[in-house]
């Protein structure tokens, strides 16, 4: 009786509690549907955490359909040039071989403020390869942009070498210049593109270039030089002097004159 009790006691109490338990899942536990609609998020909102982030977009190396994006010093003259009204006048100017108006629009191009025109100058300035040229490039030898700078410097270094054909030297030792060449001339504008030189290596290369002229060509040049330069521009103006001169120890106008009259050169430098 007891035991019978017992058994029936315990049976209502697992039955109790499996009823209980299965309310519970029931409760808690979303339907097969109900777990799709939680899972997708709705439009336009973030599903988690993670999607209130900003992106972070991984580089990419430049490849086909990849627009390449970087800096550099060098410039597309040409490009940028192109699309330069006064350049593109220039370029009809060249095509009428006229030295003088190709002058007046270098001119016009290396007074501009615009860094493409000035650099469109340098080179119709470099076939043209006279004083006047010279004269105008000495303008952007101290060039801002360092390119247009280094293209001056380079261009007068040819002109200095066409110049130098032009003249020759006569058994006496005195100069002859071409008709076309006025050697006032040509001392003035080398003069002025060595003192618009604004770093060693630019006047190098020009004093370097002048000291494989005539000598009687070189040592009136540099002894403007010597007299009319900043501290650093006269001292090496002394070094080539002392070079072309071999060493003889000339320091000033007089020593050069009387050094160029016992060499029988041009006596151009005035005691």
């Amino acid at each position: 009786m007891h035991k019978n009790l017992i058994f029936s006691l315990l049976v209502l109490l697992l039955l109790a509690g499996a009823i209980a338990f299965g309310l519970r899942n029931t409760g808690s536990s979303p339907t097969q549907g109900e777990v799709t609609r939680e899972a997708t998020p709705q439009e336009g909102a973030p599903s988690s955490a993670m999607d209130t982030m900003p992106a972070v977009i991984p580089e990419e190396s430049p490849g086909e359909g990849t627009e390449e994006i970087f800096i550099s010093s060098q410039r597309d003259w040409e490009e940028e040039g192109a699309k330069d009204s006064e350049v593109q006048r220039m370029q009809e100017i060249l095509d009428t071989n006229q030295t003088e108006d190709i002058l007046a629009q270098a001119a016009f191009l290396t007074e501009s403020a615009s860094e493409v025109r000035r650099y469109a100058a340098i080179a119709p300035l470099q076939w043209v390869s006279n004083p006047a040229a010279i004269h105008l490039l000495s303008q952007l030898v101290g060039d801002g942009e360092p390119e247009i700078a280094q293209e001056a410097v380079s261009a007068i270094s040819g002109i200095l070498d066409t110049i130098a054909t032009e003249i020759n030297t006569s058994e006496e030792g005195e100069l002859e210049p071409t008709e076309d060449l006025d050697l006032d001339e040509f001392y003035d504008s080398a003069k002025e593109a060595l003192l618009a030189c604004t770093d060693q290596d630019s006047l190098d290369v020009l004093m370097l270039k002048i000291s494989t002229m005539d000598v009687s060509l070189a040592l009136p040049i540099f002894l403007e030089i010597l007299e009319n330069g900043q501290d650093w521009q006269q001292q090496t103006a002394l070094e080539y002097m002392d070079n072309v001169t071999h060493g003889d120890g000339v320091t000033n106008r007089e020593e050069a004159y009387l050094w160029l009259k016992n060499a029988k050169g041009e006596q151009r430098v005035d005691p």
